[in-house]
């Protein structure tokens, strides 16, 4: 869904993994196929799943699990996976989605996936998010320490900052979710707009922590 090289302080699982991918799925309207899961969970198939297209492929899917791939759940039960890339994987050329394997009338109408959506590749900038006060600070929802939570103050200057910050992704700094602050997050969290690669958090935005590991969303 959308692929980002990080500067060289974000890089907090280690300075030789460079990138992140963040992927998202639909798994909270997905139909459920019996044996699915087991198969993706690396449970031996059986012997009529060995002779389905199908559950062959989800074996190898699972097979080929990236090592650095977090696997990350929402709280309405849809999936996401944010993958972290060497140097080699982020400056290989993109590729295709693999060949069509989901079983006939199954699948229908299930939002956005690799095969029923295709959207044109298109470039990604991270820029200076100048005038942050919290640039290196923890977010907080009660403002502890030093963090300064948006709309806390009717300061003009800082009005003026958070009104231009709002509905940009950006990494670090001044967080501004559409509801409460998620628990754990430190200076290194990155937070993605609705729409960004396709993603769709209901009009709202992620928060994605790259130190903690902490991950949420809200509309």
């Amino acid at each position: 869904m959308i692929t980002i090289e990080l500067p060289l302080e974000y890089r907090r699982k280690g300075p030789g993994l460079v990138a992140i991918a963040f992927f998202q799925a639909d798994d909270h309207v997905a139909v459920d196929v019996a044996g699915a899961a087991d198969a993706l969970g690396g449970s031996p198939l059986t012997a009529e799943q060995a002779r389905d297209p199908f559950f062959v492929a989800l074996a190898a899917a699972a097979a080929a699990r990236h090592p650095h791939q977090r696997d990350l759940e929402d709280f309405i039960g849809g999936t996401h996976a944010l993958i972290r890339l060497t140097a080699a994987e982020f400056g290989a050329p993109r590729i295709a989605p693999p060949a069509e394997i989901r079983p006939t009338g199954r699948f229908d109408n299930l939002g956005c996936n690799a095969w029923d959506d295709s959207v044109p590749e298109s470039t990604v900038w991270i820029g200076e998010r100048v005038g942050d006060m919290n640039t290196g600070i923890a977010p907080s929802e009660d403002d502890d320490g030093d963090y300064v939570g948006a709309w806390s103050s009717n300061d003009p200057q800082l009005q003026e900052f958070w009104t231009a910050a709002m509905g940009r992704s950006h990494l670090g700094g001044t967080v501004l979710p559409c509801q409460a602050v998620p628990e754990g997050l430190t200076p290194y969290v990155f937070e993605l707009e609705d729409g960004v690669g396709g993603a769709d958090f209901g009009g709202g935005n992620a928060q994605i922590d790259l130190e903690s590991d902490v991950f949420d969303w809200a509309q």
